[in-house]
């Protein structure tokens, strides 16, 4: 199985470089994507945070309660895929900037 790369996203969405250097040059207030999918009931961080990507997932639970997983490092084929994801059209999902501090990252 072959696994998908920046490139890979950058061929099929070659917006999405612009939406990664925006969040890389962001400084006040540091900006983070916000990806919200409705199929899963949950919603996806992602950050330039130190030169590295980050990111979490916080997914609504049975008692309509948010829960965070861990923040944890990205490499690169990931930050893009999930930019990628979120300009999909067979799924219903929002792409939003927000501040850092908005976020649990």
């Amino acid at each position: 199985m072959k696994r998908i790369t920046k490139s890979d996203y950058l061929e099929r969405n070659p917006e999405i470089e612009s939406q990664a250097d925006r969040l890389r040059t962001s400084s006040d207030p540091q900006l983070v994507a916000r990806v919200t999918r409705e199929y899963w009931w949950s919603v996806e961080y992602l950050a330039w945070v130190d030169g590295r990507w980050y990111g979490c997932v916080q997914v609504n639970n049975d008692d309509n309660v948010w829960e965070t997983t861990d923040v944890g490092a990205y490499d690169e084929d990931q930050a893009y895929g999930i930019l990628a994801d979120a300009d999909r059209d067979d799924r219903p999902q929002c792409l939003q900037f927000i501040p850092r501090g908005d976020s649990p990252l």
